[in-house]
């Protein structure tokens, strides 16, 4: 009987594994508020923050289309108040990418998973000062590197950004979004060389750990589009030990270890998100099925419980209660 019960949990788990693969398009009830900072920490008011909507099966930031199924469907805006912070409401579940721009900055952006019920991260992000000021170097040059480059004609924004580069060849967020730009149009191997430059150009300034990281995430990116998994893994786990503030990295790092290699690994980085970002609900309920399914029922009950206790009304939370229920049996 005890052991009967083992095996129907550890097929719902699987079930609920499957299931939880798929979002909604559209609008919905999800609320994500953040907060904008430069980079030594204070926060900047009137921050531009453009929020938008991926129907993709992307990993980790922006680009990388597993199985190149991107579709931008709802674009979204608001700005920072006097503290710098921001929110938004009626989100649909899924992934975002949320970005950040303001006059004498150099814009920043990451990808943040949204739910309808409970607690969704608090995303923050650090807008790094232009040098000597971009009007001062080259007027209005940036701004419309990086209209191109969100209307997508990469060709035109890589001009510019290589324009820029050529009076301030320092500004590693331009390096950066010059890589972005050469990975989006397609050129793999070019791209990586421009991310490999970034690295290099941050890898001494302890300041500079998070640009740092992001371009390493960045090069994972290409490996993985190139097909090549244990190079793109390998450089997403040094992104994440070089900065370990990023909850989405880690736990889609944590999704591609468990295709590639199981649950044991794949914990360890479900468990990093959940430490990053404890009111998101997706690590714990991915933490708690692996236990679930290694029989380790006393972990699997204090995720779940967790789960329940960040949205309690979610039909996720409703199903998790259950299979409480079915664990209290077994005691």
């Amino acid at each position: 009987m005890r052991s009967g019960r083992r095996i129907s949990l550890s097929i719902l788990a699987t079930a609920l594994i499957a299931a939880s693969a798929y979002g909604q398009g559209g609008l919905g009830k999800g609320r994500l508020s953040g907060i904008v900072k430069t980079v030594a920490g204070q926060p900047i008011a009137g921050v531009t923050v453009v929020l938008r909507f991926l129907e993709s099966e992307r990993l980790i930031g922006r680009g990388l289309a597993a199985k190149a199924k991107s579709q931008e469907s709802v674009t979204l805006g608001t700005t920072t108040n006097q503290k710098g912070i921001w929110s938004y409401a009626g989100l649909a579940t899924g992934t975002w990418e949320i970005t950040a721009s303001a006059r004498g900055y150099h814009s920043a952006s990451r990808l943040c998973g949204v739910r309808q019920l409970g607690m969704n991260p608090r995303v923050e992000l650090r807008l790094e000062r232009i040098e000597g000021g971009a009007e001062g170097i080259a007027p209005g040059l940036l701004e419309k590197a990086d209209e191109l480059a969100y209307r997508k004609r990469y060709g035109e924004a890589i001009a510019l950004y290589r324009q820029y580069l050529e009076k301030d060849p320092d500004a590693v967020m331009v390096m950066l979004a010059l890589a972005d730009c050469v990975m989006e149009g397609g050129d793999i191997e070019e791209a990586i060389k421009n991310f490999q430059a970034v690295v290099e150009k941050t890898s001494t300034n302890p300041a500079d750990k998070q640009i740092n990281a992001q371009a390493v995430a960045r090069i994972g990116e290409c490996y993985f589009k190139r097909g090549d998994h244990l190079n793109a893994i390998e450089h997403w786990k040094r992104s994440v030990e070089t900065s370990p503030t990023n909850e989405q990295v880690a736990y889609n790092l944590a999704e591609v270890l468990f295709a590639e290699h199981g649950a044991d690994e794949a914990a360890r980085y479900y468990d990093l998100a959940a430490k990053i970002s404890p009111q998101w609900g997706d690590p714990h309920y991915k933490l708690g099925l692996i236990y679930l399914n290694k029989q380790d029922y006393p972990k699997a009950r204090e995720c779940f419980k967790k789960l329940i206790e960040i949205e309690p009304s979610s039909q996720r939370a409703k199903k998790t209660k259950e299979m409480l229920k079915d664990l209290d049996k077994l005691r």
